[in-house]
């Protein structure tokens, strides 16, 4: 886990920190190449009360190519 991640979720609630993990658990990196999708939360991230769907240059761990991943919310939970 990331350190800035444990930091904020040390000083929310119980309550809050688990709502900021379902939602983190919905945001998926998508590669644009092979469609190999994970997590923000997988990844170490955090991702609460966001919008959009921005686009990020990074290594896919699936295809190994460089490539544009895409960040999308998924409104069933996630994998």
């Amino acid at each position: 886990m990331s350190l800035l991640r444990r930091l904020i979720l040390a000083v929310v609630s119980r309550e809050r920190a688990a709502s900021m993990e379902a939602e983190s658990r919905r945001w998926m990196l998508r590669c644009n190449e092979c469609a190999h999708e994970r997590s923000v939360w997988d990844l170490g991230g955090l991702r609460y009360g966001a919008s959009g769907s921005p686009s990020y240059a990074a290594r896919c761990l699936q295809c190994g190519k460089r490539t544009t991943h895409r960040v999308e919310l998924r409104p069933d939970g996630g994998t």
